[in-house]
């Protein structure tokens, strides 16, 4: 009898637990991150590729791909560990692919120069990158 009891207990709890309990999303985030430097409403971007949204999350680990449409990029990160250096160059319609080094979690700002217009692109200006 006790053996019945058990077995009843066990799915109730499973039930309670993943049906009322808080949902969360199991799966894991994509290994690549794509934004675009590129030129939206006359003023220059830094946006998630497809997107018009300026907020980057990334975590340890990923990779953060940069597009640049429309002009060559220069890079300026504030906090060298972030992709091993604090200066990163692409040309017009190339990407450039950085890997998320080991650093705490936080938001980290870098400036984006746009050399053909020269000017400097926005992204919540200046852009920012947040490591989850």
């Amino acid at each position: 009898m006790k053996t019945l009891i058990r077995a009843a207990v066990v799915p109730l709890c499973m039930i309670v637990w993943t049906g009322f309990g808080p949902q969360q999303d199991q799966s894991a985030p994509s290994k690549v991150v794509d934004v675009s430097i590129m030129k939206i409403d006359n003023v220059w971007k830094v946006v998630l590729t497809g997107t018009t949204d300026t907020e980057v999350r990334v975590v340890r680990g990923q990779k953060l791909v940069f597009n640049a449409v429309g002009t060559d990029v220069y890079f300026q990160f504030d906090n060298d560990s972030l992709f091993g250096g604090h200066k990163k160059f692409i040309k017009n319609g190339k990407k450039l692919t950085l890997g998320v080094g080991k650093v705490a979690k936080g938001i980290y700002t870098y400036s984006a120069f746009c050399l053909g217009p020269m000017e400097f692109a926005e992204g919540g200006s200046p852009p920012k990158i947040i490591v989850d």
